[in-house]
C-alpha cells in the first residue's frame, strides 16, 4: 500500500508532465497496404463458413471483413491481469488498460473495441481465436501488471486472431516515476507492429485523476458492475447509487463517481425506475455539476455527465459535452449511444441511427446493449423501417427479458404493421415486468406521437 501511494502521490504532482507527444499519423498507404497483407493471407487460407444470425455471428461477420481487408487495423485491448489480489494491484491494471486504449482510439486507421466489451471478459482466459470472431477484431492485447520491490513489472503481447499467433511480446520494468509514459510506450510499439508505414506525429494525450483512496475505487466498480451483473432494473439502479454514494463520502472529488451517479440517477428518473423524480433529479444535477468541477474530469467522465444530461432533458448542453468525450475518446461507446438518443429525439433519426449503430459496432459485448437496442429500434420505427425494427426489438429482448424498453417498441412496431393482437400482447409483457409502467414513463422515453399508437390500440 505504500508504494501505492507513492504511486498516486507522483501522479498528482507530475500531472502536467505526464502528458506525452509520442503521437501518430497515417499515411495514404496505410490502409491499401495491410489490406494487400491480409488479403493475401486470407486467399491462402480460404473461405470463412457462414455463421448464424445471432450477437456472436454479428462478431464473426465483421471478422471476416477484416481478415479481408475491408475496416484497416482492429484491436481489442484485452484487462490486463493483476498479479495479486491487492486493490491497488487491480486498479494500476485497469488503469493503463483503459489508457491504452482511449491512446490507440485515437490513432488515425485504428478501429478499436471500446471498454466496456473487453472488460467483459475480466477473469477469464479466452482462446484468442474465439476473441477475433466475437468481437470482430484482427489483433488483441494481453497483459499483466505487478510490482517488484521498487519497480513496476508489465508483461504485454500482442496477438493475430485469425491464427492465434503471438506476434509480439515485451518485458517493461519501470520506476514509479515513469508510470506516466508506459501507455504510451506500449501504444507505440502496437502501432509499430501493426503498420511500418506509420509516421509519429504530435498528439495531446489527456490523463485523468487518479482517486485519493483506493476504497471510494473499489465501491465505484462494484457500482458500475452491477448492470452488467443484473441488468438496469430498479434495485440494480438503487444498489448502483448507494455503493456511488459512500465512494464520494470517501472522496469527495471522485469524478467519475460523481458522473456515473448523475447517470444512474437521470435513467431511472427517466424510466420510472425511482421513487421521487424530483428529488432524483435535484441530486443528478448537483452530481453533474461535481463530476465537472473535478480535477479529472475527462472523457469517460463526460460521457456519463453528457449522457446524464440527455436523459434529464438538457439535450442541447448534453449533446455538446458527449462531443467532447467523443473527441477525448473515439471509443467512447456510452458518449456515441447517448448522442445517437438524444438526436432521435430532437428529430434526426437517421443520424442518431447511425451513431447508436455505431456504439453497438464498438462495443459487441456492452452490458447496455438492450439499452441501446431499444432506442435503435425506436429510431428505425421514425424512419418507417419497421421489419429493421422488429428484429432489434427482438434482439433487445433477448439481452435484458426484464428491462420494459424492447417490449413497449415491439409493441408500437407491431401497431405500425397492422399486427394488433401481438402488438397488446407486447405491451401487456411490458406491463408484467413494469407493473407501476404510467403513460407519463413512456412519453419521457418514447415521446408523444409513438406513445400516440398504444393509445389507439388500448382502445381497439
Amino acid at each position: 500500500m505504500e508504494i501505492f501511494s507513492r504511486i498516486l502521490a507522483w501522479l498528482s504532482e507530475n500531472e502536467a508532465a505526464i502528458s506525452a507527444l509520442v503521437g501518430i499519423g497515417a499515411i495514404g498507404g496505410l490502409v491499401y497496404a495491410f489490406a494487400s497483407k491480409v488479403i493475401g493471407r486470407k486467399r491462402a487460407g480460404g473461405a470463412e463458413s457462414e455463421g448464424r444470425p445471432n450477437r456472436r455471428a454479428v462478431g464473426r461477420e465483421r471478422h471476416d471483413r477484416l481478415v479481408a481487408g475491408g475496416d484497416g487495423p482492429s484491436i481489442a485491448v484485452m484487462p490486463f491481469e493483476p498479479r495479486s489480489r491487492r486493490p491497488e494491484h487491480e486498479y494500476l491494471a485497469d488503469q493503463l488498460t483503459e489508457d491504452i486504449i482511449i491512446w490507440l482510439a485515437r490513432t488515425p486507421g485504428f478501429f478499436v473495441i471500446a471498454r466496456s466489451s473487453t472488460f467483459a471478459y475480466k477473469g477469464s482466459s479466452p482462446d484468442v481465436r474465439e476473441l477475433g470472431r466475437d468481437l470482430g477484431v484482427g489483433y488483441v492485447l494481453l497483459g499483466s501488471i505487478g510490482l517488484r520491490g521498487e519497480q513496476l513489472r508489465v508483461r504485454v503481447q500482442l496477438a493475430e486472431t485469425e491464427t492465434g499467433k503471438t506476434i509480439w511480446t515485451e518485458v517493461y520494468d519501470r520506476a514509479i516515476d515513469q508510470l506516466g509514459t508506459l501507455d504510451d510506450e506500449v501504444a507505440a510499439r502496437i502501432v509499430a507492429e501493426l503498420e511500418p508505414e506509420l509516421t509519429r506525429a504530435e498528439v495531446a494525450f489527456e490523463e485523468r485523476r487518479q482517486p485519493q483512496n483506493i476504497d471510494a475505487w473499489t465501491l465505484y466498480r462494484q457500482a458500475r458492475s452491477l448492470p452488467a451483473r443484473s441488468g438496469w432494473h430498479e434495485e440494480t439502479l438503487t444498489k448502483a447509487a448507494q455503493l456511488l454514494r459512500r465512494a464520494l463520502e470517501i472522496d469527495p472529488e471522485f469524478g467519475l463517481a460523481h458522473g456515473y451517479l448523475a447517470l444512474v440517477l437521470a435513467f431511472g428518473r427517466m424510466l420510472g425506475l425511482v421513487r421521487d423524480r424530483s428529488g432524483a433529479r435535484e441530486e443528478a444535477m448537483a452530481a453533474v455539476d461535481a463530476a465537472l468541477r473535478s480535477a479529472g474530469s475527462s472523457g469517460e467522465v463526460e460521457g456519463y455527465v453528457g449522457c446524464a444530461l440527455v436523459d434529464l432533458g438538457e439535450v442541447e448542453r448534453g449533446v455538446a459535452i458527449l462531443e467532447r468525450a467523443i473527441e477525448a475518446n473515439p471509443s467512447n461507446a456510452q458518449a456515441w449511444a447517448a448522442q445517437g438518443a438524444a438526436l432521435i429525439r430532437s428529430g434526426k433519426f437517421e443520424a442518431g441511427v447511425e451513431k447508436l449503430a455505431h456504439a453497438m459496432k464498438i462495443s459487441p459485448r456492452d452490458p447496455r446493449l438492450a439499452v441501446w437496442g431499444s432506442s435503435l429500434a425506436t429510431g428505425l420505427t421514425l424512419l418507417g423501417r419497421h421489419a429493421e425494427a422488429l428484429e432489434e426489438a427482438q434482439a433487445a429482448l433477448v439481452r435484458d427479458d426484464r428491462l420494459f424498453l424492447p417490449y413497449v417498441v415491439r409493441s408500437i412496431v407491431l401497431g405500425r404493421m397492422g399486427r394488433a393482437a401481438e402488438a397488446r400482447a407486447a405491451f401487456e409483457s411490458a406491463r408484467r415486468v413494469q407493473p407501476g409502467l404510467s403513460r407519463q414513463d413512456l412519453a419521457h422515453v418514447f415521446g408523444n406521437e409513438l406513445i400516440a399508437g398504444l393509445d389507439r390500440l388500448s382502445e381497439q
